[in-house]
């Protein structure tokens, strides 16, 4: 299909207009034709990139899409088998993976046994060796290591807390022993809400659920440990 899709836009011998043109009554553009079998990287779309994975997939350049103006792409993985359609590529067509892949396969095929070095498998391959060698080892006492194991300490002056006493509800802020600080976080949340004009007060239209709110409260912590501030937010359910 590719051979065709090339052959109908470029001269032949009998006539000097291509077919492409003489169907279509106007000249086609070349500028968009790739080398075939070339490596293309294909950009992935925006909305299946992550944030922390490849921003592009390898893949080998097999033709031009019949319905789109896009490219055909093989993924260039041996475990995946699929092809795909893509505008956005960039072509590289000095290389051809699976023409290097054929010569990598060849190559290793013309080595010669005493080229290689013996396997693990090679060498067990008379059963009386492997019996002797079993034999061998089963006789042997397991080998300990000679070292002297010295205990791990991290100093007298070392604390370790894993207590979580962060409150879930203000309730249990306004109970807890740094009652004074979570009040004075909480009124520094609510004289921001009230200075932005974040909400106005209003009747609740007939058939309207209201949706509650809740606070979430944060200690924010010091490299050393120690509470720098006490956080509180006004946020809505769900």
């Amino acid at each position: 299909m590719t051979v065709s899709h090339v052959l109908n836009r470029v001269p032949n011998r009998n006539k000097e207009q291509t077919p492409h043109e003489i169907w279509m009554g106007k000249k086609p553009s070349l500028s968009y034709l790739r080398t075939w079998g070339c490596l293309a990287k294909v950009n992935i779309p925006i909305n299946k990139k992550r944030k922390l994975g490849s921003k592009t997939v390898d893949c080998v350049f097999l033709g031009y899409a019949q319905r789109s103006i896009a490219y055909r792409f093989l993924e260039d993985d041996m475990h995946v088998d699929r092809i795909m359609e893509s505008c956005d590529a960039t072509f590289f067509e000095n290389i051809f993976p699976i023409k290097d892949m054929h010569s990598t396969s060849r190559f290793s095929s013309e080595i010669t046994p005493e080229h290689v070095a013996p396997t693990v498998s090679e060498t067990f391959e008379q059963p009386v060796e492997r019996e002797e060698i079993l034999e061998k080892d089963d006789s042997e006492a397991p080998r300990r290591s000679k070292g002297q194991r010295v205990a791990k300490s991290f100093g007298d002056d070392f604390t370790m807390c894993l207590v979580d006493d962060t409150p879930t509800t203000i309730a249990e802020a306004y109970a807890s022993p740094d009652a004074d600080d979570w009040k004075e976080a909480v009124q520094c949340e609510m004289d921001l809400i009230l200075s932005n004009g974040m909400w106005e007060l209003t009747e609740r239209p007939y058939g309207c659920k209201p949706v509650d709110c809740k606070w979430v409260f944060k200690k924010k912590l010091r490299p050393d440990g120690t509470i720098e501030k006490y956080k509180a937010r006004l946020v809505a359910k769900g």
